[in-house]
């Protein structure tokens, strides 16, 4: 025996059992401790959650010199002894600056729409960049000054989304020299996709921000929801309430947009992660009414949402998403009785569209069959009539490997414009985003845009499934959002103008982005949402959370 070598215990007195040696924590390899999830090794670091929740770039300042300390006594600390709970990571603000920004810009876009999107520096000749523009341009310029753009390419989205934008670009760059800005105008449909990737690599460099960003969502989905009534008057009734349209300039929503973000606010409110009183889920269902009455792509829109909450909620939380369905559900079969005895009807638009329950109605069936109503029927044929000679030009034409490009005017092209000249601007997309990127970039740019989005969904649903098998209630609420937003708004795309818009296109590569960056977050960390100071302010009722079984602890090792 060496010098310096421990003594061996001796032996152990007749009737005691001699003491095991007490081995660290961190015996175990990543791999030995990590739970399974959807094929894949759960990812954890052999460091503490309080160290490896910010990333190298960021360790001095996420963590003060007695907490990084504190941190590392508590990955030594014999496996005998407990190690006291993770403290909840603080959100600072105002060291969140791209995010701060973008959220106030989700926000004017929410409420002011059209408004909003026309805010901007004028650059002369008729050009002007935009507050969007803007804003992407802050976030990617902090995103280069900083670093963590590389955090994106760790995601599972992260190839197919180089192969989308590549092929995008080579189906915008040879026209700018024939349409100039205007090419750089089509293509916003695939490049706001930035925003996804400046959203998700700010993330996962400073994980606090997700408490920042779902905490402003939470306070908007409370206020949004109550405020609608107020923006649909102003937007229905700009040109009575003040002379030349004036508020038109500034309060302009589009209702299918509307009607997204009310399947957002519904479904963060369903799976627990606000708390609201019975009344605002009685003005939801008259927010529904109201903007339901003008789209029927965004009330398609909504119910899908509705139905992807309560899908999710099975062998979960079924009974709280179910009692608040029924408040909703409750209030809205009233309203429409009052609304039909009465014969409510109120006139809004010179389109024949009134709000109403009738007109509610004929909605959800124009949006399948005819009804008979010209104003119906007519945009109905017209928009199958387009999508179809899309179709033909693509899938059985010239245009199938490249599409027409991005700068040229598609319903000029084809022969479906319907703006005459002086009357606004005209029409340049099908009401079909998913078959813009086919009439574009060719059947591959349809197929890249499938392939990304899909791969998105598998992540995500893996995700929602590992944290309903392990009984993460927060974490699983916080998915089926992400799924009941996502499913909205792909609807909603397929009928309308969307993702050309970006008062619509950044909200969806927002929420793009944070739902990837949650996936790789909960594979660094499966209770990050459920310890954070998110879950504290939004979610602390039972009546709101619902009934689960107790949260298990840390899971066990393989």
């Amino acid at each position: 025996m060496s010098a310096t070598s421990p003594p061996r215990p001796g032996p152990a007195p007749e009737g005691v059992p001699r003491a095991r040696p007490v081995l660290p924590a961190l015996v175990l390899t990543p791999a030995e401790q990590a739970p399974q999830w959807y094929g894949f090794d759960h990812e954890i670091s052999p460091l503490p959650a309080q160290l490896i929740g910010f990333g190298d770039a960021d360790l001095g300042e996420a963590a003060a010199p007695a907490d990084a300390a504190a941190a590392l006594a508590t990955a030594f600390v014999p496996a005998a002894i407990p190690a006291a709970p993770a403290r909840p990571v603080a959100a600072r603000p105002h060291r969140q600056a791209v995010l701060t920004v973008l959220s106030l810009l989700l926000l004017a876009y929410a409420v002011l729409g059209r408004g909003a999107a026309y805010l901007g520096i004028p650059l002369g000749g008729g050009n002007s960049i935009f507050i969007g523009e803007l804003a992407l341009s802050f976030g990617l310029a902090a995103l280069l000054v900083k670093g963590g753009y590389e955090r994106f390419f760790a995601l599972p989205i992260a190839m197919p989304w180089l192969f989308f934008v590549l092929w995008n670009a080579a189906q915008t760059l040879p026209y700018l020299s024939r349409y100039g800005m205007t090419a750089l105008r089509d293509g916003a449909e695939w490049g706001y996709s930035l925003f996804a990737v400046v959203v998700s690599a700010a993330l996962l460099a400073r994980p606090d921000g997700f408490a920042i960003l779902l905490e402003n969502y939470r306070r908007f989905a409370r206020w949004f929801v109550l405020a609608v009534p107020l923006i649909a008057a102003i937007t229905i009734y700009s040109d009575r309430i003040a002379p030349a349209g004036f508020l038109a300039h500034f309060v302009d929503v589009r209702f299918g947009d509307g009607l997204v973000n009310l399947a957002g606010a519904m479904a963060f409110a369903a799976c627990g992660l606000v708390v609201v009183r019975a009344p605002w889920w009685w003005i939801l269902g008259i927010d529904l009414v109201v903007l339901g009455s003008h789209n029927r792509g965004g009330l398609i829109a909504f119910l899908a949402g509705a139905a992807i909450v309560l899908l999710c909620s099975i062998g979960g939380d079924l009974r709280g998403a179910v009692r608040h369905f029924a408040r909703f559900g409750g209030a809205l079969g009233l309203l429409l009785v009052l609304s039909f005895a009465v014969d409510l009807r109120i006139d809004a638009y010179s389109n024949e569209r009134a709000i109403s329950p009738q007109q509610l109605v004929l909605n959800l069936i124009g949006s399948f069959e005819s009804t008979g109503v010209d104003a119906l029927d007519e945009t109905r044929e017209w928009r199958l009539e387009w999508w179809n000679r899309i179709l033909d030009y693509t899938l059985h034409g010239r245009y199938f490997w490249t599409g027409k490009g991005y700068g040229i005017n598609l319903a000029d092209d084809d022969g479906f414009q319907v703006i005459e000249e002086g009357q606004g601007p005209p029409l340049r997309s099908p009401h079909n985003s998913h078959l813009t990127f086919l009439a574009r970039s060719g059947v591959p740019g349809l197929a890249l845009w499938a392939v990304l989005q899909l791969s998105w969904l598998w992540s995500v649903l893996g995700a929602f499934r590992f944290a309903r098998r392990t009984r993460r209630r927060t974490t699983a609420g916080l998915f089926t959002f992400f799924l009941a937003y996502w499913t909205a708004a792909m609807l909603e795309a397929a009928t309308d103008v969307t993702f050309e818009a970006p008062y619509a296109a950044i909200w969806f590569w927002t929420m793009f982005g944070v739902g990837a960056a949650a996936v790789r977050m909960v594979r660094r960390d499966a209770d990050w949402f459920e310890r954070t100071p998110f879950v504290a302010a939004g979610a602390t009722a039972t009546r709101a959370v619902g009934r689960w079984l107790p949260r298990p602890a840390p899971l066990r090792a393989r």
